[in-house]
């Protein structure tokens, strides 16, 4: 069987601006950091992504220091993977969530790449012949038929103020768009349970 066996762990650093800057119920973000990790055998290499939010999840120097650590440390090196499954596995070695997802998926990206495949036909089979659009809302919506669901930050400021531009979003993109809003922990239980009541009627089908 077709296995990886990893050889070498890098990494490399990027801050990339945002091309409008992001409210969110934890301030406003303007740039995106975080870290490509590289995980090479003796083949070929594949590539992962640790990116943390500010005020969600783990700290952006927990993340670095996990990191750090797994490559001066080489506690992955010489790490077997065969099946999918073992990527889970030896990404479990890292102890922040955005640092396994880097290596799990740099691990699956290399053992796709071994056998000819995509990592979606890797995980599931066969590839899908398409897929359904979803982006985030930040400035006015354009129409766009490829699109199929809109996500919205809200909670940043009053339910006024976010029911204000769900009705306008709505307005702009018609019905047959699914919206998603995203509060990001900015709302206590009673908060989102008002918010739900006031916003279902704008054909919302997710908070997040």
């Amino acid at each position: 069987m077709t296995a990886v066996s990893v050889l070498r762990v890098t990494l490399r650093p990027y801050a990339l601006r945002l091309t409008a800057p992001l409210a969110t119920a934890h301030g406003c973000v303007g740039h995106r950091h975080g870290w490509v990790l590289r995980i090479d055998d003796e083949a070929a290499c594949g590539f992962g992504d640790a990116a943390p939010w500010s005020g969600f999840a783990s700290s952006f120097e927990q993340v670095a220091s996990d990191l750090a650590t797994l490559v001066q440390t080489g506690s992955i090196l010489a790490a077997r993977v065969e099946r999918p499954e073992d990527a889970t596995r030896v990404a479990r070695r890292a102890r922040t969530p955005e640092a396994q997802h880097a290596v799990e998926l740099a691990l699956l990206d290399l053992l796709a790449q071994k056998r000819g495949l995509t990592v979606a036909a890797l995980l599931h089979g066969r590839a899908a012949t398409s897929a359904s659009l979803h982006r985030l809302q930040i400035g006015r919506a354009q129409h766009d038929a490829q699109v199929h669901t809109i996500k919205l930050k809200v909670a940043a400021g009053s339910l006024a103020d976010d029911e204000r531009r769900v009705a306008a979003l709505r307005a702009r993109v018609g019905s047959t768009v699914s919206l998603r809003l995203d509060a990001g922990g900015g709302w206590s239980e009673a908060q989102a349970a008002s918010a739900i009541e006031r916003l279902a009627r704008y054909g919302v089908s997710l908070i997040e």
